[in-house]
């Protein structure tokens, strides 16, 4: 019996997998880069104080 063709529909699904997987992969890349360039230092315990403790009134 011939299974060629199981072996093309397994294929064809791995590569949309990997696929989709480089896709999301690159937009997290690329927000996470525009996230850096923008200046915003990481969300720590510092970070956090001086968030809770500014005073906007």
């Amino acid at each position: 019996m011939d299974y060629t063709w199981m072996m093309v529909e397994l294929d064809r699904e791995l590569f949309g997998a990997l696929a989709g997987f480089l896709v999301i992969a690159a937009l997290a890349f690329a927000f996470w880069l525009e996230y850096r360039r923008s200046g915003h230092e990481p969300l720590n315990r510092g970070a956090l104080r001086r968030l809770l403790e500014r005073d906007d009134a």
